[in-house]
């Protein structure tokens, strides 16, 4: 179903939602919409927000993670962002990380999101 995440979510109370590669285009003030519309529709109690994105460790990153990095502030003036960053971007829209989810200490990453 097509759907533009700047505008609210028509599927409330999911048991899960789901954004994978969206977030790293965005600044922070556009993630941030983007994450209030899914935490409107978000059960407190029941809904799980799963995002699969890069998930940057504060130094030695890994080259390619790096690399989408740089790539993503040329293209689309977005970023990749490390747990501190990811915590604060939920937070300002209601949101909290319940865990990340990487394979072999692996960039790419799932972060499980609940509703605050």
């Amino acid at each position: 179903m097509p759907y533009d995440f700047f505008t609210p979510q028509p599927i409330a109370g999911a048991r899960a939602y789901f954004l994978r590669d969206i977030m790293h285009n965005w600044s922070d003030a556009k993630c941030k919409s983007i994450l209030q519309n899914v935490a409107a529709a978000m059960d407190k109690d029941y809904s799980t927000l799963l995002i699969d994105q890069y998930v940057l460790t504060p130094i030695g990153a890994d080259l390619r993670a790096a690399e989408m990095d740089i790539l993503m502030l040329l293209h689309t003036s977005g970023i990749q962002r490390t747990v501190p960053m990811w915590e604060n971007l939920l937070s300002s829209a209601g949101l909290g990380l319940v865990k990340i989810w990487s394979s072999n200490g692996a960039s790419e990453s799932v972060l499980e999101v609940k509703k605050l």
